[in-house]
């Protein structure tokens, strides 16, 4: 099994993208071979080895805040590599720059080779990145959670109308590269500098405003699409914001004010999929966007006359009737100067004053720090055949023909300049060299840029091997190498723009990726599916003897060269096949008809009673012989016979358990009955059943039981035998015939606060020297176990002679002993915590008791209307049904119903004996019933979980004499949110919430109140 090799903090963890759609994080490891990775996971202890042709890329987070990659000069190649860092040789072979690679290797001199650069530009000390992207959907605002999808370092979408904004800062001069990509159309907009989220794109109807339909006019521009807004644009919604939009077929370029607006084309796109490549110069001082191609050539120029026109920060992108996918946003801080060059076949050098030589750079004098520059030789304009292509161009792109006026500086020989702001000036500034043989000098502080002349004739692209990487740093250094190995947590690459191999620390490394194509691999339900946090994969599952550490469970995610043994702490599941669609076993969140009730013994007796004489043809009465269903707490579900239950536990047999017992606290429910029985329940009837009054908290029930009719029980179940059951009911014993219990329910208490959390108790069992798995069969049936062994068939079976030569898991559990599963026979594989997370939403754990709100006695000073503040003020009253205390309120009502006061004034006084302030405000509240009476106004004094003694020692005490509702188990006092009493409701006649007072000093305040409603119902039409 090798070494165990645990995860490291010293280690970078990121995430590998395979190309079948895989997903793993993880932890990039050494490995001296050239065409694999070696990735661990954290739920193994040994890496698994993939072949770089399976996998498409790799993303690490920053270690730290990511710091401009520092030096003076960037360096970009033909493949589109950036190095920056200080300008230290320059020979005719090769520029050699000071590179910083991070703190664990410092700076180091990178030989960059001539043949291989297409521009050096001078940073300034800009440059510096202010964001690399797009990074995780986490970072990004979006209206619908699942429109936009992020993977592989990319955003994409094909939501119609969806938007993601990306909140920044962009400098005042700034470099914004960007790569987009579709599949099927390209109807997308990208806004620069947006204050905020908006959910939707700003533009213009064209045609709508006349002076942007003018100019589309002017640029021959086909009007099929739009620049678009929503309708009705409101002045809130305008946006001062560079935008790159499509118009039918074209890239546009657009830039709106109060002001001014303008527009202008980029490209024209190709039908069908396509990707963009762009260099955006950004000069917010002098409302200028500058596209350029990533060879620098200028394909458009945005001006407007806006005066000061500051943009926001952010960047929103719209997809509006197409699919988009966002591939690069990397936005730099830029030094001002002229990006672009016009002559692509001649190497030129731009100065900072803005003047142009031509020129060929061939060598550096270090201690003068000034550049050498040659006349370059006698060139001739290449046939159109040869003209090396754009690099982000679609393959089927037609490049504009270009016009006398646009080839008339074509005539400038190579050691003349012109001014890069004035291309028509007559009289262009010169230099002229002092000799052919004698370069010119030219001091490196006075250089902004330097291009460096492409071949004539493009060379056929190389065959790509599949460990050719694209490796970008944290920084921003960007190479495009063949791996060579890693070793001591550096990636060694090789390049054919470097002299020497780059060795990369793992932990400056920011994403990887490769020119490995997709490989879309159609998901069938009999190739298992691992799901683990941070991974999703398809794969194999296998067994072997386990290791230290290591489980007998090995999987190899499909694309990888090896089986790896998974962790005795790992938490996740493995889908062997599509889950069947099954309705949940908890039929009690449906309302039901409620049953008529006359007394709860007198109903426990129609319920449960051995004597009953008619029974529905949907009752269903078991007999001890007849199956069961057993749950237990960890989510085990076994078929069995229940013999009987008493004190101790469970006694049972089942053909999936060695054992014959189990203690109370293993179990969760038992189905006597398993079809048939109607046990739905409102909300309401729930919510009282869960609830455990004050005065029962010493003595909580522990069952609840369920007749074959669906009525429910709540008990203290003391034994079962095969004909009756012994329960207890408030303090009192009854014998109830066990033919009519179809359901059994064990209560989890209410928490109390020194009760271990959930987690802390998921991690004890987590922490043995074996698996914990949860094996759910086909059949429905669940068996949870510490995985001891994965049996095999033996070499000499012979394969398929027999169903038990099967591969099988094999284990012990802790309630049901021996268990063995067969690998065929199951649908999912649940282990470690997951196992807890599952049965936590199997519907018998919901069944959990909770504590009734006990309110705190209103000390002096607190009593308050707090009508302005209270949430229900306003909205219908909840509704109660409770019973009365005394005979009833004065229309002879047995059971108190809010909604049958609807009509008229509704006065709710919660109280408790124990509590001073309300045994004052009483008598007060009695008073103003009475007053009030005939004006349809009744109070009810709603107690709190007082005892039948207490209440009637409290009304003696008073001499009074009012009407009670009874709170037994506060639900009541929940759904009125009460937390201090007394509280006093007031609700109107149309029965919504009008006023809460809070505390006993109300009486005046109320009255007011009262006449405040009946005032308003008399004024209501």
């Amino acid at each position: 099994m090798g070494i165990a090799i645990p995860i490291s903090a010293t280690s970078p963890t990121g995430s590998l993208f395979l190309t079948n759609g895989g997903q793993l994080s993880g932890e990039w490891r050494d490995n001296a071979s050239a065409d694999e990775v070696s990735w661990q996971p954290p739920f193994t202890n040994e890496p698994y080895a993939f072949p770089w042709g399976n996998v498409a890329y790799a993303q690490f987070p920053p270690p730290r805040e990511a710091a401009a990659q520092p030096g003076a000069y960037r360096i970009d190649t033909t493949s589109g590599d950036v190095l920056v860092g200080d300008l230290v040789d320059v020979n005719p072979e090769w520029v050699t720059l000071a590179v910083n690679l991070g703190p664990r290797r410092g700076e180091e001199p990178i030989k960059v080779a001539r043949a291989s650069i297409r521009s050096i530009t001078r940073t300034d000390g800009a440059g510096g990145r202010v964001y690399m992207g797009p990074d995780p959907l986490s970072e990004w605002t979006t209206g619908d959670g699942d429109a936009w999808r992020y993977s592989q370092g990319a955003l994409s979408t094909s939501r119609h109308d969806a938007v993601a904004y990306r909140g920044m800062t962009l400098p005042e001069k700034a470099l914004i590269e960007i790569e987009v990509s579709w599949k099927v159309k390209a109807d997308f907009s990208l806004e620069l500098g947006v204050p905020r989220y908006r959910g939707k794109a700003i533009g213009s109807q064209v045609g709508a405003d006349e002076e942007l339909a003018n100019l589309a006019e002017k640029l021959a521009l086909p009007m099929r699409g739009r620049v678009r807004q929503a309708p009705n644009r409101e002045s809130s919604e305008t946006t001062n914001a560079f935008r790159l939009e499509t118009v039918s077929d074209y890239l546009v370029a657009v830039r709106e004010t109060d002001e001014a607006t303008n527009l202008t084309i980029i490209r024209k796109l190709d039908k069908g999929a396509g990707r963009v490549s762009l260099l955006l110069y950004l000069d917010q001082p002098q409302n200028r966007l500058v596209v350029t191609s990533l060879r620098k050539e200028q394909l458009a120029e945005l001006s407007v006359d806006c005066g000061e026109n500051p943009l926001e920060s952010g960047v929103l992108l719209t997809n509006r009737e197409g699919d988009i996918q966002l591939d690069k946003l990397y936005v730099s801080e830029w030094n001002g100067e002229s990006p672009t060059t016009d002559r692509t076949d001649q190497p030129s050098v731009t100065l900072t004053d803005g003047k142009i030589v031509y020129g060929e750079v061939v060598g550096y004098q270090p201690d003068d720090k000034k550049l050498l520059f040659a006349k370059p030789p006698e060139r001739h304009a290449p046939a159109e055949k040869d003209v090396e292509p754009d690099a982000d161009a679609s393959p089927a792109e037609e490049q504009p023909e270009e016009t006398e006026e646009e080839g008339a500086d074509e005539t400038l020989t190579g050691d003349q300049t012109q001014p890069a702001a004035e291309p028509d000036s007559e009289e262009p500034d010169s230099e002229e060299p002092t000799s052919e043989e004698t370069p010119n000098e030219v001091a490196l502080d006075d250089i902004a840029y330097i291009y460096f002349a492409l071949p004539q004739s493009p060379s056929a692209a190389p065959a790509r091997p599949d460990n050719l990487l694209t490796v970008v740093s944290h920084e921003g250094l960007r190479i495009t190498g063949v791996a060579r190995g890693v070793a001591n947590q550096e990636l060694s690459l090789s390049s054919e723009s470097l002299e020497q191999p780059l060795h990369l620390p793992l932990s400056e490394i920011r994403s990887v990726r490769t020119f490995a194509q997709p490989q879309p691999v159609e998901q069938k339900w009999s190739v298992p599916r691992l799901e683990v946090e941070g991974l999703q994969t398809s794969g194999e599952l296998t067994g072997a003897e386990a290791s230290p550490g290591g489980s007998c469970l090995l999987w190899r995610p499909q694309g990888s060269r090896n089986a790896v043994a998974l962790r005795n702490d790992a938490s996740g599941r493995i889908d062997f096949r599509l889950p069947k669609e099954s309705k949940p076993d908890d039929p009690t969140l449906t309302p039901r008809r409620r049953q008529p009730n006359n007394g709860i013994f007198g109903a426990i007796g129609a319920i449960f009673s051995r004597k009953q004489a008619t029974s529905t043809s949907r009752e269903s009465h078991p007999t001890p012989s007849q199956p069961a269903m057993m749950y237990l707490r960890l989510g085990d579900k076994i078929p069995c016979k229940i013999d009987r239950i008493d004190e101790q536990g469970v006694f049972f047999s089942s053909p999936y358990s060695n054992a014959d017992f189990a203690t109370h606290e293993n179990i969760k429910a038992i189905e006597l009955v398993i079809r048939g029985v109607d046990g739905r329940l409102t909300s309401d009837r729930r919510d009282h059943l869960l609830t455990l009054p004050r005065m029962r908290a010493q003595n909580p029930p522990t069952h609840l039981l369920v007749s074959t009719r669906g009525d429910y029980v709540r008990c203290r179940l003391l034994r079962l035998t095969e004909k009756t059951a012994d329960v207890e009911i408030g303090l009192e014993e009854t014998q109830l015939d066990r033919s009519r219990i179809a359901r059994i329910i064990w209560l989890d208490p209410p928490p109390d606060e020194d009760d271990e959390p959930t987690s802390k108790k998921a991690e004890e069992l987590g922490a043995a020297d074996q698996l914990r798995v949860q094996a759910v069969r086909r059949d429905g049936v669940r068996l949870t176990f510490r995985l001891q062994a994965f049996e095999t068939p033996s070499e000499e079976e012979p394969a398929g002679a027999s169903k038990d030569a099967a591969p099988a898991l094999v284990g012990a559990s802790d309630v049901l002993a021996a268990c063995v599963v067969k690998l065929a026979d199951i649908d999912v594989l649940l282990f470690g915590d997951r196992i807890e997370q599952a049965a936590a939403e199997l519907s018998y754990q919901r069944w959990k008791m909770r504590h009734a709100i006990e309110p705190r006695d209103v000390i002096e000073g607190e009593s308050e209307d707090v009508s302005a503040g209270f949430p229900l003020v306003g909205l219908q009253a909840p509704e109660l049904q409770l019973p009365f205390f005394n005979q009833g309120d004065r229309k002879q009502r047995k059971e108190f119903k809010v909604v049958d006061y609807k009509g008229d004034v509704l006065i709710l006084d919660f109280w408790a004996s124990w509590c001073g302030p309300c045994m004052q405000a009483m008598p007060k509240l009695q008073q103003i019933g009475n007053d009030y009476a005939d004006k349809g106004v009744h109070v009810v004094a709603v107690n709190l979980q007082d005892s039948a003694e207490e209440i009637r020692a409290a009304l003696l005490r008073l001499k009074i004499e009012p009407t009670i509702a009874l709170d037994r188990d506060g639900v009541a006092a929940q759904r009125y949110q009460v937390t201090g009493i007394p509280q006093t409701v007031l609700i109107d006649r149309e029965g919504n919430v009008a006023n809460v007072f809070v505390g006993g000093n109300f009486e005046e305040k109320l009255r007011n109140a009262i006449d405040a409603a009946l005032a308003e119902a008399e004024d209501a039409p």
